[in-house]
């Protein structure tokens, strides 16, 4: 299981790099979360697109960094419910009232779209 901290990491790079509008910045990252959403960048942005039918420009940016960030943790083998509670935790700290919810609906209908496609 990832700390938190890995998690937290993570979401703090992607976000910055988003609020830049330079991606390309995450590019020399050592953390291994990263590294995963580069290496899968096109497949999980499009699944975040087509599951939840919204553009991603469209998701307020840090649940969109936590959406993928979570997505990055599952493909590294994480288990379901050690990414979701990580979700809820980043969620708890950086987002609105209630994202959590959001997210992590998010994150199952994406899983389930992957195991069933």
């Amino acid at each position: 299981m990832l700390p938190i901290k890995k998690f937290k990491d993570a979401l703090l790079e992607m976000y910055e790099a988003e609020a830049r509008g330079e991606m390309k910045i995450l590019m020399n990252s050592e953390n291994e979360l990263i590294k995963t959403f580069l290496e899968n960048r096109e497949k999980i942005d499009k699944l975040i697109s087509e599951t939840l039918g919204r553009k991603l420009d469209s998701i307020i940016p840090i649940e969109k960094c936590i959406i993928r960030i979570s997505l990055s943790a599952l493909i590294l083998g994480e288990k379901l419910e050690d990414v979701i509670r990580s979700t809820k935790r980043l969620s708890q700290l950086y987002c609105p009232t209630n994202s959590h919810k959001f997210l992590i609906a998010s994150i199952l209908k994406i899983k389930e779209k992957i195991e069933n496609p």
